[in-house]
């Protein structure tokens, strides 16, 4: 991935954790089987599961109590699907909050 799109992922997710935590945030990236893992999570209050499909697209929030525009996750998600990469959200099993894992493909886009 270009470094600027790269930079852009990690800082979208890593804003949304810092929001969203309670006092806790991790980051952690592991090559994996077909790439790299980023994986950013926290301790925060998460996302159901059936809403998480609607944050991923363009202005799609579930509380306004929280600056923001709605537009982070599906730039995120943009971004990634331009390099055939993966945003996946979870719970976080170590911190309870939420868990984004990026897979960034180590195959070449062309």
């Amino acid at each position: 991935m270009d470094a600027q799109d790269i930079e852009e992922v990690i800082g979208n997710l890593l804003d949304n954790a810092l929001k969203w935590c309670r006092t806790r945030t991790h980051i952690a990236a592991n090559r994996v089987e077909g790439g790299i893992e980023i994986c950013i999570e926290d301790d925060g209050p998460g996302i159901p599961e059936d809403a998480r499909e609607g944050v991923l697209h363009s202005g799609g929030r579930l509380d306004t109590s929280v600056r923001g525009t709605g537009l982070g996750l599906a730039i995120t998600v943009d971004l990634l699907n331009a390099y055939g990469s993966k945003l996946t959200l979870g719970t976080s099993s170590s911190l309870g909050g939420l868990a984004c894992r990026v897979l960034i493909s180590g195959k070449t886009q062309t």
